[in-house]
């Protein structure tokens, strides 16, 4: 990889994937130039970069950083994705809180309460039903309250008013009412659903799997290629 001596950092954009350069680590310096990573390769045309990566120095220190990027699993690219870094990224990914449940459970489904950030003092918990159409029997779910305020369910920040029925029981006619924004919701459906699941581990992984490299979108697209008729034999018996 080779080693690393410069006072610039770096930062990867989670939805472009280009290469962003910084003159200082808390990010108040952003330096206004970028490349995507395979600009910075073994035969990079200097000439075709911004002056700033361009630098002796900076090139030197980019190709590094981006090396050692692209050699992190997915989800740690995630993990420090729209973070200022300078390498080596291994000391960083070290460095993280271990407290984040989401990035560090092994469970297949997470809780909506184990998401949920501590309770500000004097807060409480009170029941809250979801009654909504094709949604047959109503859900209970606990939402913290403070003074008056309904809080949101992963991060404790204030909700909107929620509707009171009669007998004043609280009703929600949708779970995103339990959340103040989208980011929020968002982290409790990746947790909570296989779709969700599904859809962010495709996102984040491309479909290939993280040992081998195996393009598993692309494996799946040619086998519903063939007809059943095609991969087994008449009578259904595989042959040896």
């Amino acid at each position: 990889a080779g080693s690393y001596s410069c006072s610039v950092w770096f930062e990867v954009s989670q939805h472009t994937g280009r290469v962003h350069l910084h003159g200082a680590a808390d990010g108040s310096r952003a330096l206004a130039a970028s490349v995507h990573p395979s600009e910075l390769g073994a035969d990079a045309d200097v000439a075709s970069l911004p002056p700033a990566f361009a630098k002796p120095g900076v090139l030197n220190a980019a190709k590094i950083f981006v090396g050692q990027w692209q050699a992190l699993r997915a989800i740690d690219r995630y993990r420090l994705s729209h973070s200022v870094l300078q390498p080596p990224l291994e000391d960083t990914l070290e460095a993280l809180p271990k407290g984040s449940k989401k990035a560090f459970s092994t469970q297949r489904y997470t809780a909506l309460e184990d998401l949920a950030a501590p309770l500000p003092p004097g807060a409480s918990l009170r029941k809250v039903r979801l009654v909504a159409r094709g949604l047959g029997s109503a859900k209970e779910y606990e939402l913290p309250f403070l003074d008056g305020q309904w809080l949101c369910a992963i991060c404790t920040e204030a909700l909107d008013p929620l509707r009171q029925a009669a007998g004043g029981e609280l009703q929600i006619g949708s779970k995103a009412e339990l959340f103040c924004s989208k980011r929020c919701f968002e982290e409790a459906a990746s947790c909570g659903t296989s779709r969700e699941i599904r859809r962010e581990m495709r996102a984040l992984e491309g479909g290939r799997c993280q040992e081998c490299g195996l393009d598993c979108i692309g494996l799946v697209q040619r086998l519903a290629a063939f007809r059943p008729s095609k991969l087994l034999p008449t009578g259904g018996a595989l042959q040896q």
